[in-house]
C-alpha cells in the first residue's frame, strides 16, 4: 500500500504539474501540502514556490515547519501575514463574488494566498485538499479508529496508549478528548453542527437541525470519511477554492482528488490508515524520504487557519460599531449577546468560527435583502 501510494501520488502530481509557467503551491506546515511540494521538487524537479499564511496566534503559527521544509527542499516560500486594515472590505468583495456567506475563515485565507499568487504572476495553484478525507486526518477519525479496534482488547489498548501519548495534548475541543466517544454512542454527530447547543442562546428563535448521514460503508470510520468526501467538507472546499482562484484568473488543481488515488485509498483497510497514533500513516510513510522528519511526523491539525483577532481590531470603536450596525442579521441573532462577546477577548480568541460566521452572514444579508 505504501509503495502503491507513492506511485499514485507521483503520477497525479506529474499530471497536474504540466505547465509552461511557474507553479504555486498552497503550503502549510502539515503533511498534505508538503507531500505534493516534495514530490514536485524532489521527484519531478519542478520549479515550485510555496505560499503560506503566517498567523500571529501561536495556536496557528506554523512558520518553523514551513521554514524547515523550504530549506530542506531549497524552494522559495512567500509568507503572508494577515492585516487588520482591509479584512471587512475584502470579505464584502469575496462574499459578493461567491454569492453566499463564507462558512469558514479558511476560505478567506485561501483567497489571500491566491491574491498574492496573482500579484506575482502565477497562473496555476496546487493545494492539498482531500487528503484528510482519503487518508484520515481529523481528530474524530482517531476516535472512530478506536471504536473499530474495541473488539480486539490488545489492539485497542495499544492504540489507546498511542492516542494518549501523541494526540491528546494537541486536542482543544473537549468533545474529541473522550476516547470512548463512539464506543459509547456510534451515532454521535453533534460536532458537525458546531456547538449547536452552546450557541443556541444567541438565536432569537429556537433552532434545531437533525442530521442524516448517508450509508456508503458498514465500517463506521470509512463511512464517516466518505460522507466528508462526498457531502460535507470536500464539495464546499472545491467550490470556494475554485471561486477564489477564478476571481484572480488562476487555475486551481487538487492532486489528492485523483481517481487512481481515490480507488487506491478505498482498497486500504481503514484499520491501517491510523497506526502508532499517527493519522495518514500510509501517506506519511510513502513520502518520508523526501521531506524533513519534522514534517512527516507533524501531527498538529492547523492548515490554513487563523484567529479572528488576527484580522479585526476589536478594540477599535469604529469597527465594533460597524459590526453592531443595523442589519437583517439581528432579526435572527440577539444583538445584545453579540455586543457582549465583541468585548470579551477570551470568547473572541476561543470562538473564532462562530464570530466569523456571524460577520460573514451579516455582510451577506446586508447585500442581499
Amino acid at each position: 500500500n505504501i509503495i502503491q501510494t507513492r506511485e499514485a501520488l507521483v503520477n497525479s502530481v506529474r499530471l497536474r504539474t504540466r505547465s509552461d509557467v511557474p507553479l504555486a503551491f498552497c503550503m502549510s506546515g502539515g503533511i498534505d501540502s508538503n507531500a505534493l511540494i516534495s514530490i514536485a521538487k524532489k521527484e519531478l524537479n519542478h520549479n515550485v514556490v510555496g505560499f503560506s499564511i503566517l498567523s500571529m496566534d501561536n495556536r496557528y503559527n506554523e512558520k518553523n515547519y514551513i521554514d524547515a521544509s523550504s530549506k530542506y527542499l531549497n524552494i522559495k516560500n512567500i509568507g503572508i501575514r494577515p492585516k487588520k486594515t482591509n479584512f471587512l472590505k475584502d470579505l464584502r468583495k469575496i462574499i459578493s463574488q461567491h454569492g453566499q456567506p463564507l462558512s469558514t475563515i479558511s476560505f478567506y485565507m485561501h483567497w489571500l494566498l491566491v491574491k498574492e499568487m496573482s500579484k506575482r504572476g502565477f497562473k496555476v495553484c496546487l493545494s492539498g485538499g482531500g487528503a484528510d478525507e482519503l487518508f484520515s486526518g481529523y481528530y474524530d477519525h482517531h476516535l472512530l479508529h478506536l471504536n473499530e479496534l474495541y473488539h480486539n482488547k490488545k489492539k485497542f489498548k495499544t492504540a489507546l496508549n498511542h492516542w494518549k501519548k501523541i494526540n491528546l495534548k494537541n486536542i482543544r475541543n473537549p468533545i474529541f478528548r473522550d476516547p470512548f466517544l463512539y464506543i459509547k454512542n456510534k451515532n454521535f454527530r453533534e460536532h458537525l453542527f458546531f456547538n449547536n447547543k452552546k450557541y443556541q442562546s444567541f438565536f432569537l428563535k429556537d433552532y434545531q437541525k437533525s442530521y442524516q448521514e448517508e450509508k456508503y460503508s458498514v465500517q463506521l470510520m470509512r463511512n464517516r470519511m466518505l460522507n466528508e468526501l462526498y457531502n460535507e467538507t470536500v464539495p464546499p472546499m472545491l467550490h470556494n477554492d475554485d471561486l477564489n482562484s477564478m476571481s484572480f484568473s488562476i487555475e486551481n488543481r487538487t492532486p489528492f482528488l485523483d481517481r487512481n488515488i481515490y480507488e487506491l485509498t478505498k482498497s486500504i483497510p481503514a484499520e491501517q490508515l491510523i497506526q502508532n497514533g499517527m493519522a495518514k500513516f500510509i501517506l506519511r510513510e510513502s513520502v518520508k524520504d523526501i521531506m524533513p522528519k519534522k514534517i512527516s511526523q507533524n501531527i498538529k491539525k492547523i492548515g490554513f487557519n487563523a484567529s479572528i483577532t488576527d484580522h479585526i481590531n476589536f478594540k477599535d470603536k469604529k469597527t465594533v460599531d460597524q459590526l453592531l450596525s443595523d442589519s437583517p442579521i439581528f432579526e435572527i441573532i440577539n444583538k445584545d449577546n453579540i455586543e457582549k462577546i465583541l468585548k470579551n477577548k477570551k470568547f473572541l480568541e476561543t470562538n473564532t468560527q462562530f464570530v466569523f460566521n456571524f460577520i460573514s452572514s451579516k455582510i451577506f444579508l446586508e447585500n442581499n435583502i
